[in-house]
């Protein structure tokens, strides 16, 4: 039997604190995660990694969430992202659609949502993991999201 293929995700997120919860979180989900912390090291690891999903801030200290939302979709066609800002606006909300953004997310954001819209942007992949996500955090801690800081 084959062993099934975990959902790899890039964590891109200049908040240190929060790229360590996030990816603890969504471990415990059974995602295979990794966390950069610059525009330049998302472009790197986007050019030389396999991932299915990338979960992007927009306010980053090198780049603009959109314009490295832009050069992800030059990269990688095929990858979605999923933008999650603490600072959503209607601008960059329509901007991010208007580049194919998977979809648009504000912080604070449960872990069960995050885990939810990241499933359905892999399931592109038809990975058979995302049918059973919820059994993978349901009745865990992971209920609880990401609200503290």
């Amino acid at each position: 039997m084959r062993e099934e293929r975990r959902i790899k995700v890039l964590v891109v997120d200049d908040d240190q604190h929060f790229r360590n919860l996030a990816t603890g979180l969504l471990e415990k989900c059974g995602f295979e995660v990794s966390s950069v912390g610059t525009g330049e090291e998302a472009l790197y690891w986007i050019r030389n990694n396999d991932i299915d999903v990338a979960v992007l801030d927009l306010r980053l200290p090198d780049f603009d969430g959109n314009e490295l939302l832009r050069s992800f979709k030059i990269i990688r066609p095929d990858l979605e992202v999923i933008i999650l800002t603490g600072y959503g606006t209607m601008r960059s909300a329509l901007l991010a659609m208007r580049e194919d953004v998977f979809e648009y997310l504000t912080k604070p954001c449960s872990t069960e949502l995050l885990a939810e819209v990241i499933c359905k942007a892999a399931a592109k992949k038809a990975s058979p993991m995302c049918a059973r996500w919820y059994n993978i955090w349901a009745g865990s801690e992971l209920k609880e999201g990401y609200s503290e800081k």
